[in-house]
């Protein structure tokens, strides 16, 4: 999977329960490489920016809501700041994406982790991470 984090300003990909360490960054590079070399169709991106839109606009648990209201106010999120964010996602364009995407979805940038199960230690070795026990 992958996600956006504007709190941290990150975007991660994920996996879980891959057993493929080298092959999931494989996968993960190879996507960005699809959307760099695909010509996109207006409506599948419009259909991205409303399944953020919807992610955005979904309703959380009383807990869930709770939580999220404090991290906005302690991040300064008012509801101005909120709205002023989901009019600027709904403006979005192709060309946004390929900009974002060849300005920071660079390898030298990156930073990358795994947890993982011992069976794959080897695999992790071979890519250069350091192992440290949990």
């Amino acid at each position: 999977g992958a996600s956006q984090d504007s709190a941290n300003g990150a975007f991660k990909f994920y996996s879980y329960r891959d057993p493929r360490v080298a092959g999931t960054f494989k996968d993960f590079d190879r996507s960005i490489d699809w959307f760099k070399s695909t010509d996109h169709e207006s409506d599948a991106i419009e259909q991205a920016i409303l399944g953020v839109i919807s992610s955005i606009d979904k309703p959380g648990s009383p807990a869930g809501e709770a939580k999220q209201a404090f991290h906005n106010e302690i991040q300064g999120r008012t509801a101005k700041w909120r709205n002023e964010f989901r009019h600027r996602v709904l403006q979005v364009s192709l060309s946004d994406l390929e900009r974002v995407a060849n300005t920071y979805f660079d390898e030298s940038k990156a930073s990358y982790g795994v947890l993982l199960q011992n069976e794959n230690k080897q695999e992790a070795l071979d890519l250069g991470f350091e192992i440290k026990e949990l």
